[in-house]
Formats: C-alpha cells, sequence, structure tokens
C-alpha cells in the first residue's frame, strides 16, 4: 500500500493549518482511495503556531487581559506552556491583524508592544526558556515596541519620543542608541531565548515581505511607507551593533552583521531589540514543529509528500513550512506535490496550467515535483472578502480533488 504525508501549513485566511490537514486529508484519500494517508498540520513559528500546538498536541494555553494589539487596542492574547518552565509564544498571537482590519495595515503606526508584554508575563511566572515564534506578523518597528515593553530605554533625537506609551515602526528614525541599566541585564540573564524564525530573511531583503504588509488602502504611499521603515530598521540595526560591540557582549548572532545576518527580517526586524537583553539562539520554526510533530519519520516512510498554501507568492520560497517540507523530503528522495489556491504574478506565468509538472530551477531546488494551482479553474470569484472567502473555502476541495485525480493518472 502506498504512503502519501500531508504536511500543510494553513490557506491563509480560508482555512486554518487544522482545518488544512482535514480538508487535504479527505481531498487525497478520495483521490487515492487505496492510499494511506496521514495529514499533519504544520506551522513555523508563524500564524497559527499557538493553534497547532495546542490543539495538535494539546498543551495547555495562558491567557492574558490587558495587551496591547498593533494599533494600540487592548485585548486578551494566549501564549503555550511546554513544560511549567518553558513557553512558547508566538508574535502572531498578538502583533498580527486580520483582513478585517487591513484599513489599519500601515506599519509606520503599528507596535510591537503587546508582544513584550506576553514575553514580560511568562518570565514573572516563572517561565526561563522561551521559544518565540516569529512571522505572521502586521508589524515592521524592529522590536522597538517589544523592548520598550520589556522596559529597554532608548536614546531618543526628540524628547517628545520618549513620552509616547509605545513605540511604532514611524519612530525607527528617531532612535539614537541604547542606554541599558545594569540591572535590566541582571534580571534577564538566567532566561534563554530561542527564536523561531518562519523565514530566512535578512534586512536587505525585508521589503518583499514589507509590501505585503501595506493594504491597499495604503497603496499610493506604499514604496515611500517600505523605503522609511527599511531605512530606519538599517539604521536601527547599526545602532545595536554599536551598542553591543561598545558593551563587549558576547552574542550567538553576529553582531557586526545583522544586517547581513539571515532570519534577522523575520516579523520586521523584530529579533534587532532582542539582541541587548539576551544572547537569542536563532532556530528554524519549521524544524522545531518537525520534532514536536514527527514529521521526520513519516516522510522517511513515505511514498509521496503533499505540501502547500493558500497563495504561492514571492515570499514563499523563504524558507516558509511548504518550501521547509519539500526540502526535508528532498533529503529522503521524495517527490512533493505543492497544491495553491492562487499564484502571485511574480510567479504565475511560469506556472499558468492548473498542473504544472516543468518547475522553475527555484522549485525544482527545493524539491517541488510539481504544483496543482486552482487559480485557473476559479470562476466568477466574488469582490465581497466574506463571500469570496466562502466561495474559497466550497470551490478548494472539488478543485484540488480533480487535480489530484487527474495528476495522479500515471505518475503514483
Amino acid at each position: 500500500m502506498k504512503k502519501i504525508v500531508v504536511a500543510s501549513s494553513g490557506f491563509k485566511d480560508v482555512f486554518d493549518p487544522i482545518e488544512t490537514a482535514e480538508m487535504l486529508r479527505k481531498v487525497v484519500q478520495q483521490a487515492f482511495p487505496d492510499a494511506a494517508v496521514t495529514a499533519v498540520p504544520m506551522a513555523d513559528g508563524g500564524e497559527w503556531s499557538t493553534e497547532v500546538l495546542s490543539g495538535h498536541l494539546g498543551l495547555p494555553k495562558v491567557a492574558v487581559s490587558g495587551v496591547i494589539d498593533p494599533r494600540g487596542m487592548l485585548r486578551t492574547a494566549e501564549y503555550v506552556l511546554l513544560d511549567p518552565q518553558t513557553a512558547f509564544i508566538a508574535a502572531s498571537a498578538i502583533v498580527r491583524l486580520p483582513p478585517e482590519l487591513s484599513a489599519h495595515k500601515n506599519p509606520l503606526h503599528l507596535t510591537s508592544y503587546g508582544y513584550g508584554q506576553l514575553i514580560r508575563h511568562a518570565i514573572a511566572h516563572g517561565c526561563t526558556k522561551i521559544y518565540l515564534g516569529m512571522g505572521g506578523t502586521s508589524t515592521v518597528d524592529g522590536g522597538i515596541g517589544m523592548a520598550q515593553a520589556l522596559g529597554m530605554p532608548f536614546i531618543y533625537d526628540d524628547p517628545a519620543i520618549a513620552a509616547k506609551r509605545y513605540l511604532t515602526g514611524g519612530d525607527l528614525p528617531h532612535i539614537l542608541g541604547v542606554a541599558l541599566h545594569p540591572a535590566l541585564v541582571e534580571k534577564y540573564k538566567d532566561v534563554s531565548v530561542e527564536v523561531l524564525c518562519d523565514s530566512g530573511v535578512n534586512l536587505h531583503q525585508l521589503y518583499v515581505v514589507t509590501k505585503l504588509k501595506v493594504s491597499d488602502e495604503f497603496a499610493e504611499q506604499r514604496e515611500q511607507i517600505v523605503a522609511l521603515l527599511n531605512a530606519g530598521l538599517l539604521q536601527y540595526s547599526a545602532r545595536i551593533s554599536n551598542y553591543l560591540a561598545a558593551a563587549d557582549s558576547r552574542r550567538s548572532v553576529d553582531i557586526h552583521a545583522l544586517d547581513r545576518q539571515q532570519s534577522v527580517g523575520n516579523s520586521g526586524g523584530m529579533i534587532l531589540s532582542l539582541l541587548p537583553l539576551f544572547d537569542v539562539r536563532l532556530s528554524k520554526g519549521v524544524e522545531f514543529f518537525y520534532e514536536r510533530l514527527g514529521v521526520r519519520q513519516l516522510i522517511q516512510d513515505a511514498d509521496l509528500v503533499i505540501t502547500g498554501e493558500g497563495r504561492l507568492e514571492e515570499s514563499s520560497l523563504l524558507q516558509k513550512t511548504p518550501t521547509g517540507i519539500s526540502r526535508l523530503a528532498q533529503q529522503h528522495q521524495k517527490p512533493v506535490l505543492y497544491l495553491v489556491g492562487d499564484i502571485d504574478e511574480t510567479y504565475r506565468q511560469q506556472l499558468e496550467a492548473p498542473i504544472a509538472r516543468n518547475m522553475p530551477p527555484a522549485f525544482a531546488e527545493s524539491g517541488i515535483s510539481a504544483v496543482l494551482s486552482c487559480h485557473p479553474l476559479y470562476a466568477n470569484v466574488p469582490a465581497d472578502y466574506e463571500q469570496r472567502m466562502a466561495y474559497y473555502r466550497e470551490q478548494t476541495p472539488q478543485i484540488l480533488q480533480q487535480l489530484l485525480a487527474k495528476w495522479g493518472r500515471g505518475s503514483f
């Protein structure tokens, strides 16, 4: 009997990873009724990571009230306890704005303050090991809001900035440096922090992701917004490097090349503001979930691996979950099907057919054997957001099942 492993993240805004796993399990089983199909909901430290750990593995959540979201509004947010002294805290749990709040998605005005509140809460309640899940966020503030919540003092070129309740991306150019008190260093010295990155993007590559974080309501200013944020991040990166060098701080990350350091661009450069406080270890988030969910062994024993996402776009190949899965399958010489709902214009011309077998070099290098996409087969897609999501929920499983059955004839 053939063995098929389905390991996919969510189909963005349509199916979360747990729903995606069940949807794809049914679809694949219908297409290949004689195969043994195992489905695992995947995450990589970014969006839906909390839900996968708590919902799929049954780990307890801690709810914290009065947490500031990116707009400065108070809400309740959650993190996961892996054990009584170990927390997993996803940035997306608090610094992600859902699609219905797109009118607020201008990172110049958004803050990561709430993430610092969650970290502070976990430490205050006895956690000495903290995994920080990076990805799926709306902010691009270099983590200055988060650091502010953790008590890290800054030096500003404008005294008025110091009076702000929370810092945002637009405040990055006003930061001249860090003035860390030894008592604060002492407070956090026994806390081990491991950052689980959902991509390998560095600060110079961040413009790709930043453009996606600026909603269409700000389309006319998008290029200016991105330019201001990227310039601010690079300046702030230099300030952090200078501080760490002057303080003779030993760090696992190369403090002299922070702008080129792989993964430092995650979650709008938030890692930058962790470095003065903690000796941060950077890891691939998807590998953390491989181990927790037993994915390595499943792939090793499989005949076919299926992964995918709702929209294939330029950032997808930056070590995101699906390509992480495909590269792992590649190590074991397993064929990989990449299932998507839609394809960004960047790749649509190369992958215009519903079933694309001739892979562009970047896809082939990532271990992807074929891409099956619904976008050519969607018809009369509603303009209204809610109606569009309902349409995708109804149509996507049917289309994927048809494509899988067609691909399977003579291929598997």
